[in-house]
């Protein structure tokens, strides 16, 4: 299953280096670390 890259959004460059958008890219990844952490520890204890 492909995606046509016609139907993509992509935004404008300007947007990627946006104070907002550069806090959520750090929300994400953080959250994402977390996320991984826990479901690694709880393999773990089991």
């Amino acid at each position: 299953m492909s995606i046509p890259f016609s139907r993509v959004a992509w935004g404008r460059p300007e947007e990627a280096t946006h104070p907002d958008t550069l806090k959520c890219a750090l929300a994400e990844f953080i959250s994402t670390l977390i996320f991984v952490f826990a479901g690694e520890g709880s393999g773990m204890a089991f």
